[in-house]
């Protein structure tokens, strides 16, 4: 048994490979108002939100804008499967006490190239996002 068994964004994999993702995955708590990572910083994972929320902040000409709200359930930041040429666009900052899955870019690479479903939702979650 997983603790990755409880977190929606993982039930189409099998227990196996919950498993196996499990060993590269650590919980992150964050108080209000902490930030998660900054605009510009290199990606090295993505989180999957378990509970609080976040917002998702850009900053151009000195001007800080909330761009969307992240819920549980949500990933952060997905970008990070595509290599580290993607540079996080945006500043992630908890709204309230939060709890996260961090998640290594390689564990995940590894994973969706032997589940491509997990990285169709994630496409999908990108493609969302950028029409926003």
């Amino acid at each position: 048994m997983s603790f990755l068994d409880s977190v929606q964004f993982f039930k189409t994999l099998s227990s196996g490979d919950r498993q196996h993702l499990s060993y590269f995955c650590q919980k992150k708590t964050l108080q209000k108002w902490e930030e998660l990572f900054h605009q510009w910083d290199e990606p090295n994972a993505f989180y999957v939100v378990i509970s609080g929320s976040f917002a998702v902040e850009k900053e151009k000409d000195g001007i800080i804008q909330e761009l969307w709200p992240v819920q549980a359930g949500d990933i952060l930041w997905e970008m990070s499967l595509f290599g580290k040429e993607h540079a996080r666009n945006a500043t992630i900052v908890a709204k309230e006490d939060s709890e996260l899955i961090t998640i290594l870019d390689f564990s995940i690479k590894e994973l969706t190239n032997k589940n491509p479903d997990i990285l169709e939702k994630i496409q999908k979650i990108i493609k969302q996002r950028s029409s926003q």
